[in-house]
């Protein structure tokens, strides 16, 4: 697996969807394989993150910078990180922001990075990929990177373990204490 790999599709990011299409086209449900959709993802993503420090570039930087200053901090920290295509989907992504709120960034930027594996995986020509339970899985994911990300920028999270559903924190926020 290449380690110069991208949220955004391009030739080097195909192979790693491939073999879960392959496995939908061959009759497999999209809700049967999230595990190993959402490795890939969360390997992915961790990529990236690597990728951007390798290059000397917290990922808190461009996060900071696509927030808090877009046309000078930005673009530099981009070019530090050799035109990363996710650096550049950060950038985009923040353009659109009506408002400077990290969380909200966080969130558009990590859906942005999903829309692209849907197209990869095909998701959008797949009507049980259209099902509650997989949305639903789906967007736990996604509200688990983000979660996690606003506290550390810096380190992206690990995947859940498949062994133990994640915690329901409302029921768990909802618990007497006492």
């Amino acid at each position: 697996m290449p380690e110069n790999e991208s949220l955004i599709y391009d030739a080097k990011t195909a192979s790693r969807w491939q073999p879960l299409s392959d496995r939908m086209d061959g009759g497999q449900m999209p809700n049967d394989m999230f595990g190993d959709i959402q490795d890939s993802f969360y390997l992915l993503c961790g990529k990236v993150w690597r990728r951007w420090k390798r290059f000397g570039v917290d990922p808190s930087q461009l996060f900071d910078a696509a927030l808090n200053d877009p046309k000078n901090a930005l673009p530099d920290l981009i070019k530090r990180v050799s035109y990363d295509g996710s650096a550049q989907l950060l950038r985009d992504v923040a353009a659109e922001l009506p408002e400077a709120d990290m969380e909200e960034l966080m969130r558009r930027f990590f859906n942005a990075a999903w829309e692209d594996a849907e197209g990869q995986l095909q998701l959008n020509r797949r009507d049980e990929a259209r099902s509650p339970e997989f949305i639903e899985q789906v967007n736990e994911m996604l509200n688990r990177i983000v979660t996690s990300l606003l506290n550390n920028p810096s380190r992206f999270p690990n995947r859940p373990s498949r062994n133990e559903p994640p915690p329901d924190l409302d029921l768990m926020l909802g618990q007497n204490l006492l």
